[in-house]
């Protein structure tokens, strides 16, 4: 038989939930509100970033600079097609995909 959670796994179990099954979901459909669906998942493809930010960033690792530079590099070039197809500007619902990618990276 499993031992039940302790406190600490609980709030951390929390801040998932908040993130991933609240924030996420919440925050893109309002982005999609007002963004294309093809743009909205051209944001979207800035998640691994994120996820590699916060993995390393939570198991004390450090990945090489290499990897860095790569991750750094595709972000950047979705980021740019991102603006070039968006009209040239930020929108809100760029802002609102981001925000979304935060809480649920």
């Amino acid at each position: 038989r499993e031992r039940w959670p302790t406190w600490r796994q609980v709030r951390g179990l929390c801040l998932v939930i908040a993130g991933v099954i609240l924030g996420f979901p919440v925050l893109s459909a309002w982005a999609m509100q007002t963004l294309p669906a093809s743009h909205g998942a051209l944001v979207n493809g800035l998640q691994p970033l994120c996820v590699a930010l916060y993995a390393a960033w939570l198991s004390h690792e450090r990945p090489s600079k290499a990897f860095w530079a790569c991750a750094a590099l595709g972000s950047a070039l979705v980021l740019s097609y991102a603006l070039i197809t968006g009209a040239g500007s930020i929108q809100a619902g760029d802002l609102l995909m981001l925000g979304a990618i935060a809480v649920g990276g």
